[in-house]
């Protein structure tokens, strides 16, 4: 296995449609904890977008 370091860009789109967050970070190959505060986000619903500019992931979330 390689340890080739990538990026990885997170954003956080609220539910307007707008990026509230956008942050890119490198990550490695395997199974990669990322934190990501979401204190200063607004109650509400939210969906967590992850790219790596080939694959990308999508998660709603609510903060309560």
């Amino acid at each position: 296995t390689s340890n080739k370091s990538t990026y990885v860009t997170i954003s956080i789109i609220d539910g307007m449609g707008r990026i509230v967050l956008k942050q890119k970070r490198p990550v490695t190959s395997g199974s990669v904890n990322i934190p990501v505060s979401i204190q200063k986000l607004m109650k509400g619903s939210f969906t967590l977008v992850l790219d790596n500019g080939t694959n990308m992931y999508r998660q709603k979330f609510s903060k309560l």
